[in-house]
């Protein structure tokens, strides 16, 4: 009989892993699309400005909420668990009242450089910054939306909006402006992206109507100061754990020239589509980690913990054996220098293979709420990152950021691994025991 429900178990999460998976996929191929097209039509200057772009977006993205989203699903699972629906929506109206005000704030703020300094300002610079904050805002909401529907075991709904729907409208809208002739130059490509994901967030609108709809009637209850607790480390740990990849993208965009940008930019892209298949994984994995950690359930949690590692380790292998054989064709489609662009991939992916080897220690000390010790660790780990750029660039190029990102990521795993077991007795790697 248990050896029946492990088997539907597995199947369930196969099932939902293929679902997400392909959804990802689809709207990394439609991303990558845009990709290519930016390159052909308006060329590799041009490319390396959409990279710059894009990491800019991403990381405001993360700030614009003051961390809520960081935390969101593992606040959505845990009131899930102990029926608190209306902590759950207190918690989603105060992100989006946070996100209305810094959004304001940083709007005044831009305006007034632009009245008191224009010199430092031109119009063009003061049109892209509004665009950055207009986009950053719109991908603020869906991650917010995504990952409170991660935490309420809908990972579907809540992801889809942003992996797929708004890419294959990004896709749809770059063809259209460069097929038509439309775009000069790169700004409007930068408008498109913006439209792209406010229609995609308005999809959330009709696609998850009756979900929305039932949340109408329930009180509005708030813990703010434990929210607070949470978030404020937790989006410096999201910036510098999630999205290294972009701190270290925007740091080498000082030092690099149009095509090694775009180089990294393309390894980069190729890495998170990859990583997709590890994001998957987790967001199937993590509300049941949380909720048996919730219930005290620790037996079941090291279970759920270790399957999620090998599950991720076994993927990660997969992927540097793709790499490995397509890594060249997947260059020349960008008409970039394969033989130095491969390493580069191969280097970075790596960190794959070392996140699931130590596994989710962040998770274990976020559940068991010691959001500090990961920001710190996180924090000297992109400080590490930077530094291997700044002395090693003049000698190796872009090789120093894609070591100096998987050196920092090797670092700042084993660190958390090591600080979760002692501080909550739950080994969060593959060498844990089965027991």
């Amino acid at each position: 009989m248990a050896a029946e429900v492990e088997r539907k178990t597995f199947a369930a999460y196969l099932g939902r892993f293929s679902v997400l998976l392909a959804g990802r996929v689809l709207g990394a191929l439609a991303l990558f699309a845009v990709n290519l097209l930016i390159v052909r039509y308006l060329g590799t200057e041009a490319l390396a400005g959409y990279a710059v772009f894009t990491s800019m977006v991403s990381v405001l993205a993360i700030c614009l909420f003051l961390g809520f989203n960081s935390v969101a699903s593992i606040f959505a699972s845990r009131y899930q668990a102990t029926g608190n629906p209306d902590l759950l929506k207190g918690f989603a109206v105060s992100a989006i009242r946070n996100g209305l005000l810094a959004s304001l704030v940083l709007t005044l703020g831009l305006f007034a450089v632009w009245a008191f300094a224009a010199d430092l300002v031109t119009n063009q610079t003061l049109a892209h910054s509004g665009i950055v904050l207009l986009t950053a805002a719109g991908a603020a909401a869906l991650g917010l939306n995504g990952a409170i529907q991660v935490g309420l075991k809908r990972p579907a709904t809540g992801l889809l909006p942003d992996t797929l729907v708004r890419p294959v409208i990004m896709l749809a809208g770059t063809a259209a402006l460069l097929f038509g002739q439309l775009a000069g130059d790169v700004s409007a490509i930068y408008g498109m992206a913006c439209i792209a994901v406010w229609l995609a967030l308005l999809s959330v609108f009709v696609i998850d109507a009756d979900f929305l709809r039932g949340y109408q009637k329930v009180a509005t209850r708030t813990e703010t100061a434990r929210w607070h607790r949470a978030a404020l480390p937790w989006m410096g740990t999201s910036l510098l754990w999630d999205y290294m990849i972009d701190l270290v993208l925007l740091i080498t965009s000082l030092f690099a020239g149009a095509v090694e940008l775009a180089m990294l930019h393309v390894a980069f892209r190729y890495r998170v589509l990859a990583g997709f298949g590890m994001r998957t994984i987790h967001t199937l994995f993590m509300p049941e980690i949380t909720e048996n950690s919730a219930n005290n359930n620790k037996t079941m949690m090291r279970r759920k913990i270790r399957q999620a590692n090998f599950a991720s380790l076994g993927y990660s292998l997969l992927v540097l054996i793709g790499f490995v054989v397509l890594g060249r064709w997947l260059f020349d489609l960008f008409s970039l220098d394969a033989g130095e662009g491969l390493p580069i991939l191969l280097v970075i992916s790596l960190t794959m293979v070392i996140r699931a080897t130590f596994g989710p220690a962040p998770l274990i000390l976020a559940v068991h709420n010691s959001h500090l010790a990961t920001l710190a660790v996180s924090f000297c780990g992109f400080l590490f990152a930077a530094l291997w750029l700044w002395i090693f660039y003049p000698a190796h190029g872009i090789m120093a950021a894609a070591i100096g990102y998987s050196a920092a990521n090797f670092c700042v795993s084993a660190c958390l691994w090591i600080y979760a077991r002692k501080k909550t007795g739950i080994d969060s790697s593959i060498f844990a025991s089965a027991k």
